[in-house]
């Protein structure tokens, strides 16, 4: 048996998806894998020239862009491996982090998932451990409780930015960028598949709240390490804006998901007040899309 499928999804992003591709095969070790590449309708060459390059991947052709979600549980069908890891075409390999996150992920039985020290092309440390969005945290934010707190206290409460990420920690959820998942815990969700509700953005956050529902755990465990081309397949301003927009209504579906309705509603009444006040060069701007989307209107 395979011990980890690596599914990457593929979306007008040839060069930086052989770079992915390149890096796996450059730093693995130890472990046996197969590559499972999704090409999602992509229109800037034929989806057969990874093929080419890569000789030894699943190439998965759809016809149509089926987002990251369908795009993922597409893959998955294929996957025969123990493990399934969740890679995104815009990352690369820096240290043998397939195996490290592996042997990790079934060192404990309660473990759903793991992910990996996530950084920039600058080596700046992404926020990938986090904690579920809470009325209760938000709360203590705004009051700025955080500044009576011990490093420790603050670090342990909040993670995201607050958490310096170079120590294990079981989060509520973290970034799908390295995810990698136990395919025994994916076959008892509903459809033995991941939730696809939602196109793109978010669907970590549900995921990783289901596993907690079968009470299971997330860890983030620092000793796998990838470097992340933050945006890679983002290219005008129009579409960052348009990405925004997805991601703060996926925000408030999910998190009336995982809570109800009113309670996603009072939360990100709150999140507008937080942006107004953070002094953010967008935080009016934001603000201003989590006041609408509370009040039920168009963004």
């Amino acid at each position: 048996m395979i011990d980890v499928s690596i599914i990457i999804l593929n979306y007008n992003t040839f060069q930086l998806t052989c770079g992915c591709i390149e890096s796996i095969y450059e730093k693995t070790q130890h472990v046996t894998f197969e590559i499972i590449l999704v090409d999602n309708a992509s229109s800037e060459c034929p989806a057969e020239a990874f093929k080419d390059k890569f000789s030894e991947i699943v190439l998965l052709k759809s016809s149509v862009n089926l987002g990251f979600s369908k795009g993922v549980n597409f893959g998955l069908r294929e996957a025969k491996g123990k493990a399934v890891l969740l890679l995104n075409s815009d990352t690369r390999l820096i240290n043998n982090a397939v195996y490290l996150a592996y042997k990790r992920l079934f060192s404990e039985n309660t473990l759903a998932a793991v992910s990996c020290k996530v950084v920039t092309s600058r080596g700046e440390v992404q926020s990938v451990a986090q904690r579920f969005p809470s009325i209760k945290l938000l709360v203590a934010e705004l009051l700025r409780l955080y500044r009576i707190m011990t490093p420790a206290a603050r670090e342990s409460i909040f993670l995201g930015d607050y958490f310096n990420h170079d120590k294990e920690v079981y989060a509520d959820w973290v970034w799908a960028t390295f995810f990698m998942i136990k395919k025994s815990v994916i076959k008892k969700l509903p459809g033995q598949q991941l939730d696809d509700t939602f196109f793109m953005y978010e669907e970590d956050k549900l995921w990783c709240y289901q596993f907690a529902d079968l009470e299971y755990k997330i860890l983030y465990t620092p000793a796998p390490e990838i470097i992340h081309y933050v945006s890679g397949s983002t290219k005008s301003p129009q579409e960052v804006t348009l990405r925004n927009k997805r991601i703060i209504q996926n925000e408030f579906t999910c998190l009336s998901m995982m809570r109800s309705k009113p309670y996603a509603k009072l939360y990100f009444i709150l999140k507008s007040l937080q942006y107004r006040f953070s002094g953010y060069t967008k935080g009016w701007e934001l603000a201003l899309l989590y006041q609408k989307v509370a009040l039920g209107r168009e963004i």
